[in-house]
């Protein structure tokens, strides 16, 4: 069903149902519109995404790190999807009845992780205390967002160069959040990249 869906706005859950050849009372059985279509196709491989990518979050790395090694899972399972990803990233459903549910506890097992790092991070000392959890979470989705779509508007996207642009958006969000000691540390591992190739160059 994902593979028929339509990328704007303009396609009807009638024509859904004709190039997936099912009956439009089939659809509607199942969503109630196209916002409710997407979310149920795709809501259990995206909490399978986030249980796994949490797992293997490193939970002695930078709280940088962990953010991307939390995140680049997804960017590999949109990879595939191109345009039809980026609605998934752009769009917030506005879902009611029992869909508004599965969204909020999808949204909850998400943050609920994401406030397990940030909680790690305070305890390192890594990010300041003064910062509402809430609010450092939706700065980082709305962060991610921007990178992801943007990356994903590519014609095709290289996973790298996603990873790339994630890791440049949260590095400029993550000079903000965190507590000035994190900070000097974060801005010398940048620079360790650009003084290990200057010296090579100096030794030719």
């Amino acid at each position: 069903m994902a593979a028929i869906l339509v990328v704007d706005d303009s396609t009807t859950m009638r024509q859904i149902s004709q190039t997936a050849d099912v009956g439009e009372g089939t659809v509607f059985l199942y969503a109630k519109d196209k916002r409710e279509l997407l979310f149920r196709i795709f809501k259990d491989d995206l909490t399978a995404v986030f249980d796994e990518a949490f797992e293997q979050v490193p939970r002695n790395a930078a709280f940088l790190e962990q953010v991307i090694a939390f995140t680049t899972p997804l960017l590999r399972f949109l990879q595939p999807h191109g345009a039809l990803a980026r609605i998934m990233v752009r769009e917030n459903f506005n879902l009611t009845g029992p869909a508004e549910e599965d969204f909020a506890a999808l949204r909850a097992n998400i943050n609920g992780k994401f406030g397990q790092l940030l909680q790690q991070a305070r305890q390192q000392g890594d990010i300041r205390t003064d910062l509402e959890l809430t609010t450092l979470i939706d700065a980082i989705w709305a962060n991610f967002r921007f990178y992801a779509d943007d990356w994903l508007g590519q014609r095709k996207p290289v996973l790298h160069d996603g990873i790339s642009r994630v890791r440049a958006g949260l590095t400029l969000l993550f000079e903000g959040i965190a507590t000035e000691a994190a900070a000097r540390g974060s801005r010398a591992r940048a620079r360790e990249p650009r003084e290990v190739k200057k010296k090579a160059r100096s030794r030719t």
